[in-house]
């Protein structure tokens, strides 16, 4: 088998009517009639520098427009998972303890946060975790961490939670991210199994013409 030399590791959560959504309403449906009624942020998805767009800025490729080469590539997991909280933002400090301790971040490779937070995906209000005005809260970045990355010619970032960016914010990590042409993977599953270096990631989203669309994504782990 060609894989046989590595060990298969499964990213994605499962979709369901009960799935974390970040409104609260249900995102997933399967019918009898075998319809599926979706939104395309339900679950695991990637987002594409399209989306762009909706934030007032140039509008840049598509879900179809990603590259296979840049959806295909080395993993460096991020793992903040013991310190972590609501409001947590991953820094340049966190990056750069990082690069320290294992090597810089080589480009084109997927930087994923491992945050924790997908612990909590069973339960979905624990996952929205709603503030009092309905804001949802977890674990983000800040700009510069990112500014950072982009300075590392990156594909792309993952994090196990519902975004890169506060949800009350104007998405400063959503905008540099997209006008770099790069993507973005949210609600990541099982990153705890991946190590910081060394792993690869396969994600594959659904071919569409549009911002965003859920995706299959595994990591690969030499044995």
């Amino acid at each position: 088998m060609i894989f046989s030399p590595f060990k298969i590791i499964d990213l994605t959560h499962s979709l369901t009517p009960l799935i974390p959504t970040w409104n609260g309403v249900s995102g997933f449906q399967l019918k009898k009639d075998d319809q599926i009624i979706t939104y395309t942020s339900s679950g695991t998805h990637i987002d594409a520098p399209s989306m762009q767009a909706s934030f007032g800025l140039s509008k840049g490729g598509s879900i179809a427009d990603l590259s296979l080469e840049s959806l295909m590539v080395p993993a460096y997991v991020i793992d903040v998972s013991t310190h972590a909280h609501a409001h947590y933002q991953i820094s340049i400090e966190d990056v750069q303890k990082y690069e320290k301790a294992f090597g810089v971040i080589l480009e084109n490779s997927l930087v994923i946060a491992y945050t924790g937070w997908s612990l909590h995906w069973q339960d979905a209000k624990a996952y929205r975790n709603a503030d009092e005005k309905g804001n949802p809260r977890f674990p983000t970045f800040t700009p510069e961490a990112i500014s950072l990355l982009l300075e590392r010619n990156i594909a792309g970032i993952g994090t196990d939670a519902f975004s890169p960016d506060p949800m009350d914010s104007d998405f400063p990590a959503h905008k540099l991210l997209f006008e770099a042409g790069k993507y973005i993977i949210e609600n990541m599953a099982n990153c705890s199994l991946l190590p910081p270096k060394g792993a690869y990631v396969i994600a594959l989203p659904m071919k569409l013409l549009g911002d965003e669309a859920p995706a299959r994504v595994i990591g690969l782990i030499p044995n």
